[in-house]
This record gives structure tokens, C-alpha cells and sequence, in this order.
């Protein structure tokens, strides 16, 4: 079935940037559909989530308050925190 221009122009505003990842992970790593999406969402929250723009502010992922000690950090529950410089009692 040969759909013309117009289905090849339909094909290109299929190929987003998510789907153009999702489609390496796929070829490249051999994964599944659902491991690729996992792979996708996790990239998506801990790569593109908002930065503090607020001057002494830092967005920091670190282990979570439930991990356990002696764990390798890879392998404990993170967490996204933002750190606030507060310097109202400090030294003149």
C-alpha cells in the first residue's frame, strides 16, 4: 500500500526526540518497549526537571531517608531535593 507524500510526511512528525531515543534503545540495547519507556521517563526527571532559578539554590539527588546503610548508592532509593542557602544569621 503506497501512501504518497503525505504518508511519508505523516512518518516524519512521528519521529520526536522520544521516539528517536526509544527507537536506539530499542535497536542498539535490544530492550523492550517498556523498558525503554522506564528508561525514557527516568532520563526525562532526573536530566530536564526544572533547575532552581532562585540564587542560592541547588537542586541535589541524593539516597532517600528509608535506605539502607552499606547499600552502593546505585542501588539505594534517590530522591530530588533543593538546597536553600540561607544566610540571614550569618557574620557581618
Amino acid at each position: 500500500m503506497n501512501k504518497g507524500s503525505s504518508g511519508i510526511y505523516d512518518r516524519c512528525l512521528e519521529k520526536t526526540p522520544e521516539q528517536l531515543f526509544i527507537g536506539v534503545l530499542r535497536r542498539e540495547f535490544e530492550l523492550s518497549p517498556v523498558a525503554c519507556m522506564g528508561i525514557l521517563e527516568a532520563a526525562k526527571e532526573n536530566l530536564f526537571s526544572p533547575v532552581p532559578e532562585t540564587a542560592g539554590m541547588l537542586r541535589f539527588v541524593c539516597a532517600s531517608k528509608g535506605a539502607k546503610n552499606g547499600n552502593p548508592l546505585g542501588e539505594q532509593d534517590r530522591v530530588s531535593v533543593t538546597l536553600t542557602l540561607d544566610e540571614r544569621n550569618a557574620d557581618p
